[in-house]
């Protein structure tokens, strides 16, 4: 039931049904601190629900009354403005917090249903105190992403844009938050929608085939759809989307970087260096790094992941080859290596087996301590080591660094950019579903091709790239999708 509480113009208002569910067909009103955990100069409360302007209007005493004072029920919130005024206890009427208050009625919300949301100071005293009173007042707390899933319930976005909410909040490098940004403005769904499209489009040809087509037709028949059409419709963009991946999960996830080298050539030192402060402990002594030391870093534009390694190395302590075997793993899962070795000390059998690990893996060749040799002393790198150019610098001086910065910008960042031009698919829940709906596709595009399949057949595959692709934008996610996705949200968003 709507609340009986006057709008700004004096009219009041419907909201729009919840389609699902969660978003309120029973009712409900729900209510969380939508400002992070600790203290603060400001905190948010939000509530979102048919009840939300009753239970704004039992606690809050406008400006112009005094705190004690019960303003007549009438009395309006003004839409999409901030309201002054004090908050009282709905039973003792003892003021709590002198607050601002913002009422957004729905459908033009966030949730498409009436909002309040309630400023306060941010200590977390008086934002729980808050909290219970409007629970107290018939609000439940809200489970983790409810706000955005009844968002997503009553069409104001879909289930692509709902996740680009996380990624936007998330967002850890320049990068990543212009691609959530964009992926927020429903880009990606546009192009989904646009294959969406063009495949419901060949299903209605193949229906009216199957209608009205010649008697006794086995496959589809010329009028309808081909092949080619297929290609060209929907599977090359899904192609497009997909070649897009690598780049779009480096800019949400972060650039994977494994240092690695043999014991003692620097590594924890370059770390340290790279992320200005002591992250990984260094000393004289090789071996110290056993267990691999992760940091974060923005270069380029591009959020780094950063793992040091513990030493490449023939080993008998235990201890030490389980951290060698880690190193490994971090190897093989790593988008860029660096390969670091000392200045003043010639490749050696270790580091040629290193060599021969990293191979064919992106890689940069660091040649570290150059602080402690002269121009004439350094290095001269085999021909084995000169298959990318090599960044001379010194951990523990910094020269040379952003020589190194610029080699993994030129590597990573600047091709980034050059896809930032491109729709980036950055999810890997919307990767499967795209080789999903592509592996589908090219079963219907063959079964054209050689007209030895049934027209019944090819609709199936259709129909099953169809129900792949509207998962993405959640035209077709079941509710086990949806609380995957959603839990990982915080309360209050």
């Amino acid at each position: 039931m709507t609340p009986n509480f006057k709008m700004g113009d004096g009219e009041r208002h419907q909201t729009i049904p919840a389609k699902g569910s969660v978003a309120g067909a029973d009712g409900d009103t729900i209510a969380a601190i939508a400002t992070a955990a600790g203290s603060g100069g400001i905190g948010i409360i939000r509530i979102s629900g048919p009840k939300a302007g009753a239970i704004a209007q039992r606690l809050f005493r406008p400006g112009s009354a005094r705190p004690k004072e019960k303003p007549p029920q009438s009395q309006p919130f003004k839409p999409y403005r901030l309201n002054y005024g004090h908050l009282v206890g709905p039973c003792s009427g003892q003021p709590l917090d002198e607050v601002l208050l913002a009422f957004m009625p729905g459908p033009r919300s966030y949730t498409r249903e009436d909002i309040i949301e309630i400023q306060c100071h941010g200590g977390q005293i008086v934002l729980q105190k808050i909290l219970d009173m409007v629970r107290t007042l018939g609000a439940r707390l809200a489970e983790p992403g409810e706000f955005t899933r009844r968002a997503f319930l009553n069409g104001r976005i879909d289930l692509s844009q709902a996740e680009a909410v996380a990624d936007l909040i998330n967002a850890r490098s320049e990068m990543a938050l212009k691609l959530a940004a964009r992926q927020l403005s429903g880009e990606l769904g546009s192009r989904i929608n646009g294959i969406v499209d063009a495949v419901t489009d060949m299903l209605a040809e193949i229906e009216a085939d199957l209608e009205f087509g010649e008697q006794g037709s086995v496959g589809v028949s010329a009028a309808a759809i081909d092949d080619r059409a297929l290609q060209e419709r929907v599977i090359e963009p899904i192609q497009g989307l997909l070649r897009g991946y690598g780049f779009g999960r480096i800019l949400r996830d972060g650039l994977k970087l494994a240092i690695v080298g043999r014991p003692n050539v620097g590594k924890s030192s370059l770390l340290n260096r790279i992320i200005d402060r002591e992250k990984a402990i260094v000393t004289p002594f090789p071996g110290t790094t056993r267990d691999p030391v992760e940091a974060s870093a923005t270069i380029e534009g591009v959020g780094i992941r950063l793992i040091d390694t513990a030493g490449l190395r023939e080993s008998q302590d235990p201890i030490e080859r389980m951290g060698i075997e880690k190193t490994r793993e971090a190897l093989r899962s790593a988008d860029l290596v660096l390969f670091v070795i000392e200045a003043q000390t010639t490749p050696g059998a270790e580091d040629q087996r290193i060599l021969a690990e990293i191979k064919g893996r992106e890689f940069l060749l660091v040649v570290n301590k150059c602080d402690l040799v002269t121009g004439a002393e350094m290095i001269r790198l085999p021909e084995a080591y000169r298959v990318n150019p090599a960044i001379f610098v010194s951990a523990k001086t910094g020269d040379g660094l952003d020589r190194l910065k610029k080699g993994i910008g030129a590597l990573w960042g600047q091709g980034a950019r050059e896809e930032m031009g491109e729709t980036l698919v950055s999810d890997l829940r919307h990767k499967l579903a795209l080789e999903g709906a592509l592996f589908d596709a090219r079963n219907a595009a063959r079964g054209l091709k050689d007209n030895r399949a049934a027209t019944d057949m090819v609709a199936m595959d259709l129909k099953h790239a169809l129900v792949q692709l509207q998962g993405i934008t959640g035209q077709a996610a079941g509710g086990d999708v949806l609380d995957a996705i959603f839990r990982k949200f915080c309360i209050g968003k």
